[in-house]
């Protein structure tokens, strides 16, 4: 049985011949991707001596298009909300259960039906999100979650089972988000070192969004 192509080290001779610089080279024959500090090229080539990145047409390297930088920055702000939306209900669980006149089995139902959501969508979201257009699966879990956080914050005091609602379909709109992004992130981002800043950045809205949402609300 044929395999697939074996990804060896950059730097590894064996098989693969002299290493070669994975994408189309510079004018000047350098490698367009920065090396390590050893001098070998940073993505292992395969064990035929091919390149794992398809070069265009042209020959030219593969780059990140046009208006890459502005829509990841765009979306590692919509992550860092997110995070800061999921912890600010932990800041202020005191003043919802004043506002509601309910206890902490009740107020402890906001986070329980906001994760039960988000687990059971999130595998069912990466799903689609191979088989369909990534970003209206992500536009529409964006506006899903903006609508419920919005409606979220006009309930009365008697109707605390809309907030659980409100708080259900933000786990349904978060899931659609969290599972599409990075993979958007990624393509938007050439492979090696910027692809890992890139990603870098979108994750480290995690800690700042939970640090920023419970330490506003409180």
């Amino acid at each position: 049985m044929a395999s697939g192509p074996e990804l060896l080290r950059a730097d590894d001779t064996s098989d693969g011949g002299s290493p070669s610089c994975p994408t189309a080279p510079h004018s000047d024959g350098s490698c367009p991707i920065a090396p390590h500090s050893d001098g070998s090229c940073p993505i292992a080539p395969h064990s035929d001596g091919s390149c794992p990145i398809a070069p265009h047409s042209d020959g030219s390297c593969p780059t990140a298009p046009p208006g890459a930088r502005l829509s990841i920055a765009i979306l590692c702000y919509i992550n860092l909300l997110n995070y800061m939306d999921r912890f600010t209900v932990a800041g202020v669980l005191p003043e919802v259960e004043d506002f509601f006149s309910i206890g902490d089995s009740s107020s402890g139902l906001l986070q329980s039906v906001f994760i039960g959501s988000y687990m059971v969508l999130a595998p069912l979201c990466g799903y689609w999100g191979d088989r369909r257009s990534r970003k209206r699966l992500l536009s529409l879990g964006l506006a899903l979650w903006a609508a419920a956080t919005m409606a979220g914050s006009f309930v009365p005091p008697q109707g605390f089972w809309a907030l659980l609602l409100a708080r259900a379909v933000v786990g349904a709109g978060e899931a659609a988000f969290s599972t599409v992004a990075p993979t958007l992130v990624a393509d938007l981002s050439p492979p090696g070192p910027p692809r890992s800043r890139a990603l870098g950045g979108f994750y480290l809205a995690v800690p700042l969004g939970r640090g920023k949402g419970q330490g506003g609300g409180d």
